[in-house]
């Protein structure tokens, strides 16, 4: 009998029969296991690898990050549960997306992370997934005992799931949360999991200002903050505070928003913020947004000024829009469904219904198009609207203009449904509590004695990027208050901190290779899974064997996930793509367990012929030709030795001759058309063989959208062919864009067999083409096929 020792897999640990085992390493990448006679020795292996394992790992985000900033990572490595602190704009929010996305690279066992954060609104800033922490641990409201909480969420199978799956719970804005409610985490945590930890050993990452927002449901004595409650000293929280201001370059400010943060302003403070009181800021294109501690005063504000504006009213209205199967037997008047989206409509910053008129002042809600500088928080003012769609064009602070289109928020614990809306809200006015957490280029900001809570004022003045970006409404040093217990807990407070020698023992294991002296004798593999190589030791007696067992030895699947699609992107399209990494990457790790057509190197043959600048006209195909050796990457080509031509390519060849009195060549290689600015794209790229529409699921849209979405975007007097009604669907990318790049499209049936003589056959889409770009100024294709 042999027994399998799986050093890494889903669950790894020793394994009594190979079935067992094989559910645990096959499709898991980067997986290591052997065979061993007796379980004693699987067990000492693995008691061994585990003990010294190290993994390789490329460059990540994590070397972006400040010393201070690493710490935290450091002390996560060591398994501590952390407070991570420090004023706005000290870069607490970047550190938490690096840890979400890298840190399971190092620490397999960190592998289900979870960001949450108090409010609806704060959790969607987020990003990665996060809920809110009432969403997450399944306790509504939060009111009841403990014992009642825990049987609500054994009711709820997911929210039980997430107590029990997690093994990192990052909460943002943890100076918001009670100490009562931290206390039921905690108890609820111990219950559900059966252990006496904080938690129930789910290691913990709280992140917050005490100095900023207090908890909302104060208790009668005022505020009871999380750092009172029982279960924070049962952490043994390791207590870091980044202290590098990251937001605001400007020193000057930097001293005093310091100063502001703990309610002790200096003369020389207040003289600089006296300064900015009374400024001329009305000349501005892009007047700044108003930051004002009332809500009442806000929404006064943005309606007189949108009122102001002359011209016609735009209204949109927030959506619900279904995004994968819908369970059977709902409905919208779902109970559970309606408490959803009444919570995040209440707490969301997007508007039930938005009204929007040219030269109105906006803000984005959502992060658009980071690399263009389109984040959350970018102002500009609404230029105009497209004439087809009633979009609005912004113009940003940044100088780039472009169309607004709705953006997708998830219900929380509906991954079926999404709440859409245009990312923007109208930005004469805010309150202080809607813009905590954003970041803005130009704000008047009311400090002066109308606000009413501790950290409000200092909220508000830290939201500014700059000094120069900073001009005062009302200004009153008094109104920069500290909470007296949050003080206290602040000046008792020891920073933790780790020795060099401390920080070298927790890094190495994660920068050695120490498999890299591992010399294998290869040999066939035994099992038929893609990319298993498999070990087998020289002094392996087969005499040993027993009759119809396979004996393995060992079996390395190598390497952790590379994302081999996006590193092969052609390079003038690897910025477009640039977006699409995490969906290449995933795509990588399935498209490796998989056999598929065409080739590897043949997937991105489309873009490697036509480049972004070339394209002219852009011929969309479903996927490609599931008979093995006609696929080649080309959208409705075929390598030139293949006979017969495909069906839908002998119809296109009709057409052509009809359309164009161009005698058809006897081969289907359509090289000659993409090296002439035609971009034959489908849109799927891969395929299983004898499975047509096989990958239509897999995520290759996502991809192929971003392509025909920059295309539209950045390019001028493109023709788009559309052929049949899987092609057709994407004309919804191109809506935004037709008007304003002047684009044209063709639209007709599909030279399938089964509807080219429903409206191909006579559609002439090649005359029509060139006709387009005669009319645009353009250069006609050559549509002869060489």
């Amino acid at each position: 009998m042999t027994y399998y020792a799986v050093n890494k897999g889903i669950t790894p640990g020793v394994y009594d029969t190979w079935i067992t085992a094989e559910e645990q390493v096959k499709g898991y990448p980067g997986a290591i296991f052997k065979g061993f006679p007796t379980r004693v020795e699987a067990e000492a292996h693995f008691q061994s690898y585990t003990s010294i394992q190290k993994v390789v790992l490329d460059k990540t985000h994590l070397d972006t990050l400040t010393e201070e900033q690493r710490s935290v990572v450091d002390y996560l490595l060591t398994g501590k549960n952390v407070f991570l602190t420090g004023g706005g704009g000290v870069g607490k929010s970047y550190l938490l997306s690096v840890i979400y996305t890298d840190l399971p690279g190092f620490k397999k066992s960190l592998s289900r992370i979870q960001i949450c954060a108090l409010t609806g609104c704060a959790a969607l800033l987020l990003g990665h997934k996060a809920k809110t922490v009432h969403s997450w641990a399944g306790i509504g409201l939060g009111k009841g005992s403990v014992a009642e909480l825990c049987v609500k969420i054994k009711r709820n199978k997911k929210a039980l799931r997430n107590w029990i799956s997690t093994d990192l719970l990052i909460i943002d804005e943890v100076s918001m949360m009670t100490a009562e409610l931290v206390d039921k985490l905690n108890e609820i945590g111990q219950k559900l999991r059966g252990s006496k930890k904080p938690f129930g050993g789910i290691q913990l990452l709280l992140v917050g200002d005490f100095f900023q927002l207090p908890p909302v449901n104060k208790g009668a004595d005022g505020a009871v903050f999380a750092f009172e409650s029982a279960a924070w000293t049962h952490l043994e929280l390791a207590h870091i505070e980044l202290t590098q201001i990251q937001r605001q370059k400007d020193t000057v400010f930097q001293t005093v928003l310091k100063e502001a943060r703990i309610g002790a302003l200096s003369k020389e403070s207040c003289a600089i913020l006296r300064a900015r009181e009374g400024l001329d800021w009305k000349d501005n294109k892009i007047k700044p947004t108003l930051l004002f501690p009332k809500r009442a005063e806000v929404e006064m504000i943005n309606d007189s000024n949108l009122k102001a504006l002359q011209g016609k009213t735009y209204r949109y209205k927030a959506r619900i829009v279904y995004d994968g199967k819908v369970p059977k037997g709902f409905t919208e008047h779902d109970e559970h469904f309606q408490q959803a989206l009444s919570y995040m409509d209440a707490n969301a910053s997007y508007a039930l219904e938005l009204e929007l008129v040219q030269n109105a002042q906006v803000m984005l809600i959502a992060n658009v198009e980071p690399d263009s500088g389109l984040v959350n928080g970018s102002r500009g003012i609404v230029v105009g609207f497209c004439p087809t769609t009633d979009l609005p064009i912004v113009e940003f602070v940044n100088g780039v203009r472009k169309p607004v289109g709705t953006h997708a928020w998830p219900i929380e614990d509906m991954e079926f449904v999404n709440r859409t809306q245009i990312p923007l809200r109208l930005a004469f006015a805010c309150t202080t509590h809607k813009a905590q957490g954003a970041s803005l280029d130009s704000i008047l900001v009311d400090i002066g004695s109308g606000n009413f809570e501790y950290g409000q004022a200092y909220v508000a003045l830290s939201r500014a990027r700059s000094l120069d970006a900073l001009y005062v409404y009302d200004f009153d040093p008094i109104a920069f208050k500290a909470h007296p217990k949050v003080k206290e807990f602040y000046r008792t407070m020891v920073v933790s901190q780790m020795s060099e020698e401390e920080k070298q023992q927790v890094r190495a294991p994660f920068a050695v290779n120490v498999d890299a002296d591992v010399k294998p004798v290869l040999t066939e593999p035994l099992k038929p899974i893609q990319g298993i190589t498999v070990i087998k030791e020289d002094n392996n007696d087969a005499n040993d064997a027993i009759p119809g067992e396979i004996r393995i030895t060992e079996i390395i699947i190598p390497g952790e996930p590379v994302n081999w699609l996006y590193e092969s992107v052609p390079p003038l399209w690897k910025e477009i793509l640039q977006p699409c990494q995490e969906k290449l990457l995933e795509l990588s790790t399935t498209l490796s367990t998989k056999a598929y057509l065409p080739k590897q190197e043949e997937i991105w043959t489309a873009l490697a012929l036509t480049a972004p600048s070339a394209v002219r006209v852009v011929i969309l195909g479903q996927d490609p030709y599931p008979t093995p050796g006609n696929a080649h990457g080309l959208a409705f080509s075929v390598q030139p030795t293949i006979r017969p031509l495909p069906a839908s390519l002998k119809n296109i060849y009709k057409e052509l001759a009809v359309d164009m009195g161009l005698v058809p060549a006897e081969h289907g290689n359509l090289v000659s058309w993409a090296n002439r600015g035609v971009l034959l794209l489908n849109t799927v790229l891969t395929v299983e063989a004898g499975q047509p529409q096989s990958h239509s699921k897999i995520g290759w849209e996502e991809v192929t959208d971003q392509v025909i979405r920059s295309i539209a975007a950045r390019s001028k007097n493109v023709v788009f062919v559309l052929w049949g009604k899987s092609a057709q669907v994407k004309k919804k990318l191109l809506a935004m864009f037709l008007e304003m790049n002047q684009h044209k499209v063709i639209e007709s049936a599909h030279p399938s067999p089964l509807s080219a003589s429903k409206g191909f056959f006579g559609s002439k889409p090649f005359s029509g083409v060139n006709a387009l770009l005669s009319a645009m100024g353009q250069e006609q294709v050559d549509w002869s096929i060489l």
